[in-house]
């Protein structure tokens, strides 16, 4: 966006030019679409534009100033070249063992827990373990083994309390078996 404020061409805040005896002059040429900008935010429709030398600093009836140049502050980094350095050194996790050991160090989330008949394929599990491993790893530390759905798992557990369910009832029973 270009501005004049007290005679100084500013674009994007940073000074370009300097507009004296309704001349604009500048170190470096200017293109002429922000020549046009800068006649209407002068509001000289009339003004007129010299490219000035470095060198001499001065041309026509008086001296231009040198553009204002603002310091840029060291940006401190946020992560310490040392600390990207040692993850870098890391070997990244290839197996589910490798995955409990940076747990187990705190370096990444503990495991959900898993389920006694599910195991390593109970849906959470399987969900830790994806987040974690690239995906070719996941796929070699789950190849052939078919992974249940959320769905499936509920299921089977509803059909297994039902029948534990009903060994408990023809445990009660009299006769103590099963009643078909």
């Amino acid at each position: 966006m270009i501005e004049v404020k007290n005679n100084a061409v500013l674009r994007d805040g940073q000074q370009i030019a300097l507009i004296e005896d309704g001349v604009c002059r500048s170190y470096s040429a200017i293109p002429p679409v922000l020549k046009g900008q800068i006649k209407k935010a002068a509001g000289n429709p009339a003004l007129t534009f010299e490219l000035v030398e470095a060198q001499d600093g001065a041309s026509g009836g008086g001296e231009v100033e040198a553009p204002v140049v603002q310091p840029v502050e060291a940006i401190e980094p946020e992560t310490p070249v040392e600390a990207v350095a040692e993850l870098e050194a890391q070997p990244l996790p290839r197996t589910i063992a490798d995955l409990h050991a940076l747990a187990e160090k705190g370096t990444i989330p503990k495991p959900p827990p898993t389920h006694e008949a599910l195991g390593s394929r109970t849906p959470e599990f399987v969900q830790w373990v994806k987040a974690h491993l690239s995906p070719e790893d996941f796929a070699a530390a789950y190849r052939g083994r078919k992974l249940p759905t959320v769905e499936e798992v509920e299921a089977e557990f509803g059909k297994l309390s039902r029948v534990l369910a009903e060994q408990e009832r023809a445990s009660k029973d009299d006769k103590g078996g099963i009643r078909f």
